[in-house]
């Protein structure tokens, strides 16, 4: 069975909030589990293509960094608001648009949660929050909660 610690973290959205300076030089650090709030219209376009082309986002990014010492177990789950149609990237070692992501989602719709996991290993992840518009009744930007659930440490 499979258990998984969730420790709550907030950030604030505001003119002072870290959420502004972010970029593939300056992301937001995750140093541990829990959940994190965003507002993508607080950023930019930084990486237009990602996972190797295969999804393009089209508008603002929020963009976090995450060092683990071994990503079994570790998922990311984006909770967009209602009318974003949020994408997810994890991008190992480099955070550019050449940059191979290992995992990327953009299953559902507008709304929809999207989901990826970190493979097994020690790495550096840069983790993309972004959105694509298909059409005039999606947002292009927006608020989302992004939860990192990681295993619970079996020798405690």
């Amino acid at each position: 069975m499979n258990h998984f610690l969730f420790v709550s973290v907030a950030f604030a959205v505001g003119t002072s909030s870290p959420a502004f300076a972010q970029s593939c030089a300056n992301p937001i650090e995750i140093t541990f589990a829990g959940l994190l709030s965003g507002n993508t219209c607080n950023s930019t376009n930084q990486l237009p293509y990602l996972a190797n082309g295969a999804i393009t986002s089209l508008d603002n990014q929020d963009i976090y960094h995450l060092r683990v010492g071994d990503g079994t177990g570790i998922q990311l789950t984006l909770r967009p608001a209602a009318g974003l149609d949020g994408t997810l990237f994890a991008c190992r070692n480099t955070c550019s648009a050449s940059a191979s992501c290992v995992a990327a989602a953009d299953n559902g719709g507008a709304g929809a949660q999207e989901t990826v996991e970190l493979p097994p290993g020690p790495g550096d992840y840069y983790i993309v929050v972004g959105s694509v518009v298909s059409d005039s009744t999606v947002s292009d930007c927006g608020t989302y909660e992004l939860y990192v659930a990681a295993p619970l440490d079996s020798a405690h």
